[in-house]
């Protein structure tokens, strides 16, 4: 809540920076290095002044001061020296912004430093001007003048500094292009289809096949794939999922198809990397055995609709795409690093649809973990066209399908060339 109040300060009485280049100038070395340590943790920079700058400081403050930034006028520095050396740093083209920070030493008052800090601020209403004042004990003097004035002032540096940030993360959001919305050729008609067949049945969860049938539908790219129904017995199951690898062609992955397991790799569910026909009839053998036998309830095996054939797709980043919604707010999309990454960092990014292209291409910039799609250690770069592509194309889908309330593409593969769905889940609800 008080950085609530120290951002609405600074928003609400300054202009916004032209840039992050922030000059400090203060009476004390301790405040000018905290101020410039908080600056760089706020996105903000602490850069050289001109050399003309540096030398109009040296010619009105004493022998000992620094005019490198942080200005550090010395202890002596009178409410004339902040007035002095103000004006000088904020005509110096490097310089976006100022922090004026003041340590009350014997003889100067804070009063008199704050009215200096206003009439300063008054002759430069193009870049903002934020002010510390710090004190022994309780609020310092010349804190009311400042604020009466719209000059935002604070008690520590760090608040400032947080402040000044916040203004940069700003003016970067207005300069940024609004981008366009994207519409893609889509066949909406089948994803209406499989969520009418689904409530009708009584499921509030997609069906596996249905999932990658409504992503195709939306031509997200998947694994060639064959669901291979329940047959009347497990031998016919075996060799029907066996056949259909052939077809595909080798390796593959099977997933045991059930509404009533829904994380299929902690009871055995997913087999990867099958190589031959021997290996894909005993992985679905051992499948049919043990799921039942590690899911069902007492005295109620659970509901085996079949088995899923997949071929093995290529070796990609895990990354995860998804939507959610809530009522009074809309569809949030969802982008961040998969797999082991979403459930331990929770590393994601959210939007509220319908999205623009720039929303996707931020999107993807903003996971804390980016940089891991960008290659390292020798790695390629994975496409981002194609992942924003993806992020448009699920935005898209919100917005048209609202008895959609949940879905997830984990994980997306984020490819040198192109992005393949593995895995999807969606839930839906009627009545909307």
């Amino acid at each position: 809540m008080e950085e609530l109040f120290d951002l609405a300060m600074a928003l609400s009485n300054q202009p916004l920076p032209e840039g992050n280049r922030v000059a400090i100038v203060t009476n004390a070395g301790g405040p000018g290095i905290i101020a410039a340590d908080a600056c760089e943790d706020a996105g903000l920079m602490v850069p050289e002044f001109s050399s003309t700058t540096q030398d109009a400081l040296g010619a009105h403050l004493p022998e000992e001061a620094s005019v490198r930034n942080p200005v550090d006028m010395i202890a002596s520095a009178t409410a004339d020296s902040y007035v002095t050396a103000i004006d000088i740093v904020l005509e110096d083209e490097n310089v976006d912004a100022a922090i004026a920070a003041f340590v009350p030493p014997l003889g100067i008052q804070a009063r008199d430093v704050a009215e200096a800090i206003v009439r300063t601020n008054s002759r430069h209403p193009d870049k903002p001007l934020l002010a510390v004042l710090m004190g022994r004990e309780g609020l310092p003097a010349g804190i009311a003048e400042l604020h009466d004035a719209n000059v935002p002032a604070y008690i520590f540096p760090e608040s400032a500094a947080r402040a000044l940030g916040a203004m940069w993360r700003y003016r970067q959001k207005m300069n940024v292009a609004e981008g366009s919305t994207v519409t893609f050729d889509v066949d909406d008609d089948s994803v209406r289809r499989i969520i009418d067949r689904s409530l009708a049945a009584g499921e509030t969860k997609v069906s596996e096949p249905d999932a990658i049938c409504i992503l195709e539908a939306y031509g997200i790219a998947v694994p060639a794939w064959t669901f291979v129904e329940t047959t009347k017995s497990t031998t016919g199951l075996v060799s029907a999922t066996a056949g259909a690898a052939d077809v595909l062609g080798f390796p593959v992955a099977i997933k045991i198809v059930s509404p009533d397991v829904v994380h299929k790799t902690d009871f055995g569910g997913v087999v990867l990397g099958l190589t031959g026909t021997e290996a894909t009839k005993k992985a679905a053998r051992d499948m049919i055995k043990q799921v039942p036998h590690d899911v069902g309830d007492p005295g109620r095996a659970p509901t085996v609709s079949g088995i899923l054939v997949q071929q093995m797709a290529a070796a990609g980043r895990e990354t995860i795409v998804g939507l959610t919604r809530t009522s009074g707010t809309g569809a949030m999309v969802m982008f961040g690093m998969g797999g082991v990454y979403v459930e331990v960092m929770r590393d994601v990014v959210l939007r509220l649809a319908p999205l623009r292209d720039v929303d996707a291409d931020q999107m993807i910039r903003q996971v804390r973990m980016h940089k891991l799609l960008d290659g390292v250690r020798g790695e390629p770069r994975r496409d981002h066209d194609a992942l924003a592509d993806v992020i448009l194309r699920v935005g898209q889908l919100a917005v048209r399908h609202p008895r959609i309330v949940e879905m997830d593409i984990n994980p997306l593969l984020a490819l040198e060339r192109g992005a393949v769905a593995v895995d999807a889940r969606f839930s839906v609800r009627d009545g909307e």
